[in-house]
């Protein structure tokens, strides 16, 4: 997966002496990035709440 931040896809929007190959591949890496966002945004959640987890159990164990 290539990794892109949105205001890289913004920008790549503005061009407009691109060809009809630099567009197609802004496209498809505009369409992965989408299509992965729902994943990394789930992998955050969950590593969160694991660090939270870990949090609560070492105090424990401190205590």
């Amino acid at each position: 997966m290539r990794k892109h931040y949105r205001h890289i896809l913004e920008r790549g929007k503005t061009t407009d002496n691109e060809s009809d190959s630099e567009k197609l591949i802004w496209e498809a890496d505009i369409r992965e990035y989408y299509q992965w966002r729902n994943v990394r945004r789930f992998m955050f959640i969950l590593s969160m709440i694991i660090g939270f987890l870990s949090v609560l159990m070492l105090t424990k164990t401190v205590r």
